[in-house]
């Protein structure tokens, strides 16, 4: 008998956008898990690594996600708020704030440990114009 178990690492990404402080956007979609991800996993399983997911990064990138992307477009980052694991999942918690990523078309979304490797890439159809008024908060998943 062979037993196989082909879901491997699936993310989500979950945000909302705010101007102003009123909701205009509400996005839930899936996101890729790449390449340095799946190493960065397996490395702290076994041990050997203690660089934790810390970050998420924001950037201005248009190509579709790949496994062996490992940076965004004109990356900027903020640190992860907190985070939750529930059963076979962990919840990133974060928020962007009024002082981050101003002036910047935000159209890529990451996470990063605290080595700065990339762990997930998500690229937007459109782009958040990101001002002064925009606020984002959101939550990036991981399920095993």
């Amino acid at each position: 008998m062979v037993i196989t178990d082909s879901a491997g690492v699936r993310g989500a990404l979950i945000y909302t956008v705010y101007r102003n402080g009123k909701p205009i956007e509400h996005v839930e979609e899936k996101n890729l898990v790449v390449n340095g991800g799946r190493r960065r996993l397996a490395e702290l399983i076994s041990g050997h690594s203690r660089d934790f997911v810390t970050q998420i990064g924001f950037g201005t990138g248009t190509r579709e996600p790949e496994l062996t992307d490992v940076i965004l477009d004109d990356l900027q980052t903020i640190d992860i708020t907190d985070s939750v694991v529930d059963g076979t999942s962990v919840t990133f918690n974060w928020y962007l704030d009024q002082t981050h990523c101003n002036g910047m078309n935000i159209s890529e979304f990451a996470l990063f440990a605290a080595d700065g490797l990339m762990l997930t890439h998500q690229q937007r159809g459109r782009i958040i114009g990101k001002e002064q008024d925009v606020t984002v908060r959101g939550q990036y998943i991981l399920t095993f």
